[in-house]
């Protein structure tokens, strides 16, 4: 497992990775997958199911049953390989967007935050707008997702979670519902297992 996650490690985080092309990023991935045992006949499809599974985590947050069934003609370690390979490529491409985005002229000088770009945090924007959160309080109200996110990610034991009570108390005075705070948290919990 451990030679795995270097393989992934080296393929996916070199410095230069942002001028690759997406045909030489399909090789890098052909290649990965043929070191993982993957034979040549059986490439084109575990890319496509990687592609989907990459869809799914952003829009679901989970495996469909459909690619888990898929998922069940690789061994064991493929099957991780695979999964970990489909986060990886979308911490990737969020990175490249914000990359993107900084880069871009006109734009206020600083360093890019990590949620520019990240599908996730995109997904927690459209939700917020869905639930009726206006432009006069969204961005205290994506302040305290943030602030949630860092308390997430710096807690010892992320199965108990629970935020502080005063986020909890901004986020329902903003008028979201206690199911839209746990939505938000189901959200922000996704995130951040992508970015491990």
């Amino acid at each position: 497992m451990k030679k795995i996650i270097i393989i992934i490690a080296l393929l996916l985080s070199s410095t230069n990775i942002y001028t690759q092309d997406r045909e030489q990023m399909r090789q890098m991935v052909s290649e990965y997958m043929k070191k993982i045992g993957i034979e040549d006949d059986q490439i084109q499809t575990s890319m496509m199911l990687v592609r989907k599974i990459m869809m799914e985590y952003v829009n679901e947050m989970e495996i469909s049953k459909e690619s888990s069934e898929k998922l069940k003609n690789y061994s064991d370690k493929q099957r991780q390989a695979l999964k970990d390979l489909a986060k990886k490529l979308i911490k990737l491409r969020s990175e490249n967007r914000s990359k993107s985005n900084f880069d871009k002229p006109n734009k206020r000088q600083g360093p890019a935050r990590p949620d520019v770009g990240d599908p996730i945090f995109e997904k927690i924007i459209e939700y917020l707008r869905e639930q009726g959160i206006n432009r006069n309080n969204f961005r205290d109200v994506f302040s305290t997702v943030r602030d949630i996110r860092l308390e997430f990610v710096q807690s010892t034991d992320k199965s108990k979670f629970k935020p502080s009570k005063k986020y909890i108390k901004k986020l329902k005075n903003s008028g979201l519902s206690d199911d839209s705070i746990d939505r938000i948290l189901d959200l922000i919990k996704a995130i951040v297992s992508l970015e491990k």
